[in-house]
């Protein structure tokens, strides 16, 4: 009898996450141990040049690469962009686990892990995409002051989100194949939020709270918000990554 096929296939990139990503395993295992239904976890080490691939392996183990943990290790040589990296990891929860949904979420243990669960059951109850509305932010000014911006110019462009980039999101899986991703950068959280949006999909928000980093740096810069601004005013006019 083949195995279970997981409830949740969830990409969790990281790069150059040394400082935090013993914390951020240790977070992911108590969940994974709370949550009744089955989860597929890709750890997907997006071209670190610190100890981080070392850690994830090391958390991963022999039972998890030869697919008998809810763990896998997705290892790039190369960074892949954000979204990149997202993509490698859903593409290897599809090909290896088929869950009924997928998502992902950071690397950087910012936002609780335990949300997938909430975000989970709205899409179980038929949202196409649940997502993290960052209700209360206690990283860095710059980085608020940079999302602010985004934000504001986002709603003007059309966006119905006021967070469009707020993760953890999981989404019904059959959503991959029809609503093809593309980007490998910054924009990928836009590009699947306004898909659905457009498409007239249902898509639900819940609070989070984002928490101050514990270690490292966050790699978002005030450029992140200006391309992602031009990106989604080309993308209103028709442009796709």
């Amino acid at each position: 009898m083949g195995a279970e096929r997981p409830a949740l296939g969830l990409a969790l990139p990281f790069f150059n996450e040394e400082a935090v990503v013993d914390a951020v395993l240790d977070e992911l295992r108590a969940w994974l141990s709370a949550e009744p239904r089955p989860v597929r976890v890709a750890l997907v080490d997006n071209g670190s040049r610190d100890q981080t691939r070392a850690h994830l392996s090391a958390a991963v183990g022999p039972a998890g690469a030869q697919g008998q943990s809810s763990l896998q290790l997705i290892v790039l040589d190369e960074n892949a962009g954000y979204g990149g990296g997202i993509l490698a990891g859903l593409r290897a929860l599809s090909a290896s686990a088929n869950p009924r949904a997928l998502g992902w979420a950071w690397g950087d243990g910012q936002i609780e892990i335990g949300v997938c669960s909430t975000l989970l059951d709205a899409v179980e109850g038929g949202a196409a995409l649940a997502k993290v509305h960052r209700t209360q932010r206690q990283d860095g000014a710059l980085r608020r002051l940079t999302t602010r911006c985004w934000s504001a110019w986002a709603r003007g462009m059309g966006a119905q989100s006021v967070d469009l980039n707020g993760c953890p999101k999981i989404f019904q899986a059959e959503l991959l194949r029809g609503l093809p991703l593309r980007s490998t950068g910054w924009f990928l959280d836009a590009e699947l939020v306004r898909a659905c949006e457009e498409r007239g999909l249902p898509v639900v928000e819940r609070p989070a709270v984002m928490r101050p980093r514990r270690g490292g740096a966050s790699k978002v810069r005030p450029r992140t918000a200006i391309t992602l601004g031009l990106q989604i005013a080309a993308h209103r006019l028709g442009w796709r990554p």
